[in-house]
């Protein structure tokens, strides 16, 4: 999602894939150069999009997730992880959106008070599948 938010920024200059990759590639875009092999262009991007997916009522499995968000994302915007979030559950998958204040992206890749909630929120998560589980709740 937050992929192809990117990509619409850059199309405005460079319309050809091979030139957004080699764009990628120039200002050391690693992750995006990488995914951009993998599927290739937009058309691919889009097809796997979890989003797109969603709206597009493809058969998809729905497991129970757990989104851990920081509000100063400049990466993947907050309102596009609510709008996920949002058409998950609406479709019919049970999902917690715990959101962090000031935190951006890879909020949990630090030591620190947000990094300890993050790993209490998960524990608390699996905890609750699992008891879902055993409870013949699946």
């Amino acid at each position: 999602m937050a992929l192809v938010d990117s990509l619409k920024r850059v199309r405005r200059d460079i319309r050809d894939g091979g030139a957004l990759k080699q764009l990628a590639r120039e200002v050391r875009w690693a992750d995006l150069a990488t995914i951009m092999d993998y599927f290739v262009d937009e058309t691919g991007l889009r097809e796997a999009s979890p989003q797109l997916i969603l709206e597009r009522r493809e058969p998809a499995e729905m497991p129970p997730i757990l989104v851990l968000h920081g509000m100063a994302d400049d990466q993947a915007p907050p309102a596009m992880v609510a709008r996920f979030a949002a058409t998950y559950g609406q479709a019919g998958g049970l999902v917690e959106l715990a959101l962090f204040l000031n935190e951006g992206h890879g909020l949990l890749n630090q030591s620190g008070p947000t990094r300890e909630r993050g790993v209490k929120l998960r524990q608390s998560f699996v905890a609750r599948q699992l008891a879902a589980i055993d409870a013949g709740w699946s």
